[in-house]
């Protein structure tokens, strides 16, 4: 057989290669947990809203709200099982960029969260136990470390 014995590229890749390809193996176990957790958080809380027609993690569930749920869980449900696809491929292949790419779009998915209650006056945590604003805080404590993630593995 010809080339028995010989390494094959693309089979087992160089140092280069793996430099090229922004593996993500060596990740510290913080980042790691960041990500997975992001994941989980997102594909689990997607779920749940998509076949039980329920926000589970939002306050206002559990209080007063002007908002209806119900009409709309499902569709927030597939929003979140969105979010969660990067972060599973990225498990899946170990690729920075792919991680990269995850990081970028919860993040967008974070300051968009901050906009939309910002214009709509924070409607949905109106409750007496959660003033209004209190519904940003998590959007942007979560968002702030989904950034700070993203930068470190973007070094």
């Amino acid at each position: 057989m010809e080339g028995a014995g010989t390494s094959n590229p693309v089979d087992s890749p160089s140092t280069e290669d793996e430099e090229e390809t922004g593996s993500g193996v060596g990740f510290p176990t913080w980042v790691k947990v960041v990500l997975a957790a992001e994941m989980l958080a997102h594909a689990v809380t997607g779920l749940i809203a998509f076949f039980f027609l329920t926000v589970p993690l939002d306050i206002p569930v559990y209080g007063q709200s002007s908002i209806d749920y119900s009409a709309t869980a499902r569709g927030w449900g597939v929003r979140q099982l969105a979010c969660a696809v990067p972060f599973m491929v990225g498990f899946r292949t170990m690729d920075r960029r792919v991680f990269q790419a995850a990081l970028v779009t919860f993040l967008v998915r974070c300051v968009g969260d901050l906009l939309t209650m910002a214009l709509d006056g924070f409607p949905a945590a109106d409750t007496a136990l959660f003033p209004a604003v209190t519904e940003a805080l998590p959007v942007t404590a979560n968002g702030l470390l989904g950034a700070y993630t993203l930068y470190f593995i973007s070094q």
